[in-house]
Order: C-alpha cells, then sequence, then structure tokens
C-alpha cells in the first residue's frame, strides 16, 4: 500500500466575466449546435460568483432492496456579484425591449430572455486558472437598489441571478451522449496549461470535443 502526500494551491480570486450571445437559441436542439455571436465581452467587474446545483435524486427498490440511484442535475443556479455588466447588454439578455437609440429600456409583463455564454476563471495563489464554461445561461430580471451617500460612500455592487441549463445540444463523451451543464479546463495541471490557451478557452468558449480542440495553443 502507497502513501502519496498531496498539496495543491488555493483559490484566491476570481477573473473577469466573459459574456457571449447565442444567435440560434430558438434553433438549438438535441442535434443542432449552439452558434454564437462573434463578439465576445470580457468585464472585469466580478466581485463574487456562487454556483448552487439543482440535483434531483431516485433511489428505485426492487425486491427490498436498493437496485437503482437515478440522480440528474437540472440547472446550475448562478449568484454573480458584480459591479456592472457591458453597458445595455444586461438589459438586452433579460429581456427588456430597447426605446429610441438613447440608452432607454423598458421592462415588458413577459420579459423573452437571449441565451448566453458565460465564462468566468477562478484565480489560485500561484496565479493559475481553473477555467469555467457555462454554454447555455438566462439572466432573470435584475432587481434595481441604490442607497445615499454621507461622509464616507460604499462601491454598490448589484447581484445577478443567472440560471445555467442544460445545453439542450446531446454532447458523445465515452460512447454516451448526455446534455451538459457547464465544463471547466483545469489550468493549474501543467499538461492542461501547456496544451490549451487561456484566453481562447474565455472568448471562444466550448461544449464539445471539436470546439474544446479550438482552443488549443
Amino acid at each position: 500500500m502507497a502513501l502519496e502526500t498531496v498539496k495543491r494551491a488555493l483559490l484566491t480570486g476570481v477573473g473577469s466575466m466573459h459574456v457571449q450571445k447565442m444567435t440560434n437559441g430558438d434553433l438549438v436542439s438535441s442535434s443542432v449546435k449552439p452558434t454564437y455571436d462573434e463578439k465576445t465581452f470580457a468585464t472585469p467587474s466580478v466581485q463574487k460568483l456562487g454556483t448552487a446545483l439543482t440535483i434531483v435524486d431516485k433511489k428505485v427498490y426492487l425486491s427490498n432492496q436498493l437496485h437503482t440511484l437515478i440522480k440528474k442535475i437540472t440547472k446550475a443556479e448562478l449568484t454573480l456579484d458584480a459591479g456592472y455588466f457591458p453597458e445595455g447588454l444586461a438589459e438586452e439578455l433579460q429581456g427588456m425591449k430597447k426605446v429610441g437609440e438613447k440608452g432607454a429600456w423598458a421592462m415588458p409583463s413577459n420579459p423573452k430572455p437571449i441565451p448566453f455564454r458565460l465564462g468566468v476563471p477562478f484565480t489560485d495563489e500561484n496565479n493559475n486558472s481553473q477555467i469555467f464554461n457555462f454554454p447555455y445561461c438566462f439572466l432573470t430580471p435584475v432587481e434595481q437598489s441604490a442607497e445615499t451617500e454621507g461622509e464616507d460612500y460604499n462601491e454598490q455592487i448589484k447581484q445577478f441571478k443567472i440560471e445555467a441549463l442544460p445545453l439542450p445540444f446531446e454532447v458523445e463523451i465515452d460512447g454516451h451522449k448526455d446534455k451538459y451543464v457547464f465544463h471547466q479546463v483545469d489550468l493549474s495541471n501543467a499538461d492542461s496549461a501547456a496544451y490549451y490557451d487561456e484566453k481562447k478557452l474565455l472568448q471562444q468558449g466550448w461544449f464539445d470535443a471539436e470546439t474544446l480542440d479550438a482552443a488549443k495553443k
């Protein structure tokens, strides 16, 4: 019996969020790949990002014993504390309507949000990154609040609620097709860092082997 002591760097920060609008959200399906806008918005405004997975467990008993444990992840609920989104982007993504051409927006009673991709690097004490990519996200309508300035004033950080759902396009991994909620690449691993380009992972995103391969150095 062998004993291996493993010590890894601790996560210490979070970098810029990368947002890319999906252009065929109404068409993407189990057999139709998603397509994204050519422009990716990189915004250095993130204070904190929390992720909560919604997991459904079902235990199936047969012949008086546990036969099967069925586990399904239905979504990831992201809580993003950030100073801002790019101008007009949060309004557009949550389904607000643009009024005129001078930065006016209106919230309809039945907003239709635009799906998007979110990429974020978590950084560690050695300045390496773990890249997380959520390919199918929806921004919940944002609540508005502000507070007065006094002798001192505080930066006013908004909280954005994002639902990351399983991408409808089915991806085959290890001979099995499934729908995936998020993907990650750990660039603190020397082999991964030598193989993948961090900027490409964040700017292009990925959702299958082909798009991941496009992020090679």
